[in-house]
């Protein structure tokens, strides 16, 4: 449904206990920017601040301006990428997302110098019913960086597996040097 006043005073209520106990709720950027705004452009105090998912922002809104809007309000990130598509959790920089702007946006705020948080998902097993094997690679995954790693990614008939061929050691290998290539800036 649209923002309205109704939802706005609830979250009135929650920024009241935010403010009370010191802490920030972070809202989040999602499929339908108006949710945000209405949010972060009404209260703007230290009880409501921004969280950046890179998935959603290149999978559902990628004209959005957020980082621009909210950027001084970071307080929380949901590092992760995917095909464009759906918002399906790959690691940083196996997707589709430019990680080049996304790290200079985030390098311009004051949150770049405390943490990131990745929003990843391990083993992914993607169903895509009636989808040959070829219409998967070439409707849903042309633009994926790992397209053609198959230790990273396998294409079948009505789905796709990406990252399901990697011990649990080399997955989070590939997730810490996600981690220090977004803080060092590559």
């Amino acid at each position: 449904p649209p923002p309205d006043e109704l939802g706005l005073s609830r979250f009135e209520k929650i920024g009241e206990v935010a403010a009370k106990y010191g802490f920030t709720v972070a809202i989040e950027n999602s499929v339908f920017p108006k949710h945000l705004y209405s949010v972060l452009d009404r209260f703007t105090g230290n009880e409501f601040g921004y969280c950046f998912d890179s998935g959603h922002m290149y999978c559902f809104t990628p004209k959005a301006t957020f980082m621009k809007d909210f950027g001084p309000r970071l307080v929380a990130t949901h590092l992760e990428d995917n095909d464009g598509h759906e918002d399906i959790h790959l690691l940083p920089f196996d997707g589709v997302a430019p990680w080049d702007t996304i790290i200079s946006d985030i390098g311009k705020t004051d949150y770049c110098n405390r943490r990131i948080g990745f929003e990843v998902a391990g083993p992914i097993r993607h169903k895509c019913p009636g989808m040959s094997a070829k219409q998967i690679r070439e409707e849903l995954l042309s633009g994926v960086k790992i397209l053609d790693d198959e230790k990273l990614l396998e294409i079948h008939d009505e789905y796709y597996e990406a990252y399901c061929k990697l011990s649990y050691e080399e997955y989070l290998a590939r997730l810490y040097e996600c981690g220090r290539a977004i803080a060092t800036g590559y």
